[in-house]
């Protein structure tokens, strides 16, 4: 695996890991609404993505692209490691 692939693996593993994030502020902002009725999701915490500027899109696709054309390699890879 390249240092790019890497990169882009990692990247949509953040990119889950963020989703469990969103929906614990989510959770968050409507169990306080009843008590603070002028409570906006914007008063609510901000994460350092959101911050972020947005990655360029074709380099990720084909980073993503040749990730995904490698994955019969890694998954046969993993499959002989477990046969040891």
């Amino acid at each position: 695996m390249t240092g790019y692939e890497a990169e882009a693996y990692a990247r949509g593993v953040r990119r889950r890991i963020r989703a469990g994030w969103e929906q614990a502020r989510y959770v968050a902002y409507y169990s306080l609404l009843p008590w603070a009725k002028d409570l906006q999701i914007a008063d609510m915490i901000e994460f350092p993505w959101e911050k972020d500027t947005p990655l360029d899109d074709d380099a990720e696709a084909a980073a993503l692209d040749s990730l995904m054309a490698r994955v019969p390699e890694y998954t046969k890879f993993i499959k002989d490691k477990m046969k040891e």
